[in-house]
Parts: C-alpha cells; sequence; structure tokens
C-alpha cells in the first residue's frame, strides 16, 4: 500500500479483561519477577523483551532507536533463546536417559514457545528445534535447508496469513537464509591463528549473512537500513548470552534475597 512505520496506541480504553489462561498467568508471574528486580526502568522493558518477547514496556523512543540502528532483534525472542533453552535443560538433567530427556526438552521448548505467545520468530526455531531433536530418535542427520522448508511450510499451513501479514516472519526465515549461505564460506588455514578464524566464522560472518539476508526484504517494506547495524552487531551479539544468563540469575536470586538473606552488599551488587 505504500505506507510504512511503527504503529503505537495511544489513549487506549480496556473494555474487558479476557480470562487468564495458565499462559497469561505465567507471563504475568515472569514480569512481576523482572519488575520487581529492576523497578520501574527502562532496563525492565528490554529484560522482558528479551526473555518473554513482552515490548509493553519499552518506550517508544528507545523502541523505535533500536529499529534505526539495525538492533531491534535483540530484543525479540528468536532462535538464540530456543538453543540457550536447549543446552540449559540438557545440562540440568543429565540424570536422566537420553531419549526420555529428549522428550523433556521438547515439552519445555513447546511451553517456552507458548508463554512467548508463539511469534513468528519463536515458531520457527521451535519447529526448528523440534524437528532437529526428534532427529536423534531416528538417529537421521540433519539439513538446515531441509529444517526452514519444512517449518516454512508447517507455519503456512498453520497460519497462511503469516506471508502476507506478519512481517517478522519474512524477516525471520530471510535472516536464515542469509546464515545458511555464508556456512559455505566458513575457510580456515594454518597461517592464521585459530581464534581469528573461529571469530569470523562465529560471529563476523553470520552477522553479514543475516544483514544482507534481510536486506531485500527490508528496502522493500521500510525502503531504508542502517549499515552501520552490521558493525553494532558484531560487537553486541557475543554479549546477548551473558545478558540473558545475568537477568535470569539477577532476578532468581533478587526474588530469592528475603528467603534465603542475602546481604546488603551483595543486595547493592545485583542493583549495579
Amino acid at each position: 500500500k505504500g505506507i510504512a512505520g511503527a504503529l503505537f496506541e495511544q489513549d487506549a480504553i480496556i473494555l474487558q479483561h479476557a480470562p487468564d489462561n495458565w499462559i497469561d498467568t505465567i507471563r504475568n508471574i515472569l514480569f512481576e519477577k523482572i519488575e520487581y528486580t529492576y523497578g520501574k526502568s527502562r532496563v525492565t522493558g528490554l529484560i522482558a523483551g528479551m526473555l518473554i518477547g513482552d515490548k509493553s514496556q519499552i518506550p517508544k523512543s528507545d523502541y523505535q532507536d533500536f529499529i534505526d540502528s539495525g538492533m531491534v532483534h535483540i530484543i525479540a525472542v528468536s532462535g538464540g533463546n530456543i538453543v540457550m533453552l536447549v543446552i540449559f535443560l540438557w545440562r540440568i538433567f543429565f540424570w536422566i536417559p537420553l531419549y526420555p530427556r529428549i522428550i523433556v526438552i521438547l515439552a519445555g521448548v513447546i511451553a517456552y514457545a507458548m508463554i512467548c505467545w508463539a511469534d513468528s520468530s519463536v515458531l520457527r526455531a521451535t519447529i526448528m528445534g523440534w524437528l532437529s531433536l526428534v532427529s536423534i530418535f531416528a538417529g537421521r542427520a540433519t539439513s538446515k535447508r531441509r529444517l526452514l522448508a519444512i517449518s516454512y511450510v508447517v507455519m503456512l499451513l498453520y497460519n497462511p496469513y503469516f506471508l502476507v501479514y506478519d512481517i517478522g516472519f519474512i524477516f525471520s526465515f530471510s535472516a536464515i537464509i542469509g546464515l545458511i549461505l555464508t556456512q559455505n564460506r566458513r575457510l580456515t588455514t594454518e597461517k592464521i591463528p585459530v581464534w581469528i578464524w573461529s571469530i569470523r566464522n562465529n560471529y563476523i560472518l553470520p552477522t553479514v549473512g543475516a544483514t544482507l539476508g534481510v536486506l531485500p526484504s527490508l528496502l522493500f517494506f521500510i525502503g531504508t537500513t542502517n549499515m552501520i547495524g552490521i558493525v553494532t552487531n558484531i560487537i553486541i551479539v557475543p554479549f546477548l548470552p551473558v545478558i540473558l544468563l545475568y537477568s535470569i540469575a539477577s532476578t532468581l536470586i533478587y526474588t530469592l534475597r528475603n528467603r534465603r538473606g542475602i546481604s546488603r552488599l551483595g543486595k547493592e551488587m545485583i542493583e549495579y
């Protein structure tokens, strides 16, 4: 239609509250714990967006800044969250035999996707993760291209309007296509230290690939882009797992401080 922009509601009036189901109850509890830890601040909105996909508390100006800088993906739940969840569940349930452990992880991934309201990027990562874990049952190798194709078809069967009205759906698949294409460019040589190639293959190439993969869709739908986002993503992306883990740990510790009697110094460190 030739119209593009970020839309925000203003002076909205709630006519009726829908009855809370277990998903809304868990989301509300998680948000309350995050707000209890960080207070009513900009950090609360950032952490809630990264953990459960709740961007409602992020100031409009900040959200627009994320869009303009090409960093809006860091405040959205994505495949990275699913990967971290799988690794976390795999570690803490190490005492469970392999196949029952996979079933537990599959259930955990589905529950997390539902808590995040099954956003298109989360749903895509969930389907691909599910298929990867199921392949372990069958003893089969996985192909990223095939996983991407199957998840694409399944998502459109579930909701064909993803392709028409959900720009996140298009961006998510475009980014993954860019990542897959850059995998063929991964090289190594004995003349250059291994850590340099590791940075190139694990951070620089994926970031460039995802950015270039999204670029055509971004120019078509938005009409503008910020190539500085490639540099900022390379700098910021390695810190995202650390930020997520610290956010979870600090929220748990701060929530339990009254029960466990954390010292004043510990409280001040958490607040800092």
